[in-house]
């Protein structure tokens, strides 16, 4: 931009987020947590919002990655932990895998019953 000012930010602190879209595989998932796949590391401590598709919905929830590590023999692949972020309202992501694990435990529970 031709004859356009700019600022130095000098001594201020100047502060940024960068936003990124990263596609992911849900190899597990908990009430607390679920284990990712990346095709690139994302660093320990990196928060973000994590959206998932599931039967054609769309959920999301706040997540921090937990830890980053490269699997082997497998190219450019990261496994990545991460737990959900407490938030002051349950997530429509939580709310979802709360409802698919409780129906799971609940077909557990029936197939596993016996008449003694």
């Amino acid at each position: 931009m031709r004859g356009a000012r700019r600022k130095s930010a000098g001594a201020e602190s100047v502060l940024g987020t960068l936003l990124t879209s990263t596609p992911l595989l849900v190899l597990e998932i908990s009430r607390t947590g679920c284990l990712l796949e990346s095709r690139r590391p994302i660093e320990a401590g990196a928060a973000g919002k994590l959206r998932l598709t599931i039967d054609g919905r769309i959920y999301s929830d706040v997540i921090r990655i937990t830890r980053c590590r490269r699997v082997e023999g497998k190219g450019a692949s990261y496994r990545l932990g991460a737990e959900f972020l407490r938030t002051r309202r349950l997530s429509s992501l939580r709310r979802a895998i709360y409802a698919m694990l409780d129906a799971y435990d609940a077909q557990m529970f029936v197939g596993e019953a016996r008449v003694v």
